[in-house]
């Protein structure tokens, strides 16, 4: 729908103007769709504060010009809805570090793995924490380097025949 109007001006003129009425929510400062695109897929892997450190590590800014805080994530998630990151314990799928901490091992060995192909994983993109899937640690050849790591072996070479059949 439109806005009609009419200006009446002291000498007597009429100007007629019409404007597009705005919908709710509606304003110039709404944020890019790039930008809710990216926090929907963000906000399956990111809380709200990892969210709004990304945006702002990558140049994002809200629709008013600002610099992302959680609150203006959970705004927009919430305008948009968008729902939160579900809690550690219901997803399927591990961070680098929480990957490391299962594993007993440092977050430089599961980089690494994902570096060599060993262990899958996905980034969102830049900056967003690496996501790998659970199941994925039970792979045998992310076992194995995990087991040269708690040995304190670097490569397989280091490793006799018999060993090495653990893992296959």
């Amino acid at each position: 729908s439109c806005i009609l109007m009419t200006i009446h001006w002291f000498g007597g003129g009429h100007t007629h103007l019409e404007a597009n009425r705005r919908t709710q929510g509606q304003h110039e400062n709404g944020n890019p769709r790039e930008v809710v695109a990216l926090v929907k897929e963000l906000a399956t892997v990111c809380n709200d504060v990892g969210i709004a450190a990304i945006l702002n590590r990558l140049g994002y800014r809200t629709g008013a010009g600002n610099t992302w805080t959680e609150s203006r994530v959970q705004h927009l998630r919430h305008t948009n809805d968008i729902p939160a990151c579900p809690p550690a314990a219901d997803r399927p799928w591990l961070t680098m570090t929480q990957a490391a901490e299962e594993l007993k091992v440092s977050p430089t060995v599961i980089r690494r793995l994902i570096a060599q192909k060993r262990l899958p994983a996905r980034q969102i993109i830049k900056h967003a924490p690496w996501v790998i899937e659970r199941k994925d640690l039970d792979l045998a050849a992310v076992r194995k380097a995990v087991w040269l790591v708690h040995e304190g072996l670097r490569s397989s070479s280091n490793v006799d025949s018999q060993q090495e059949a653990l893992f296959d």
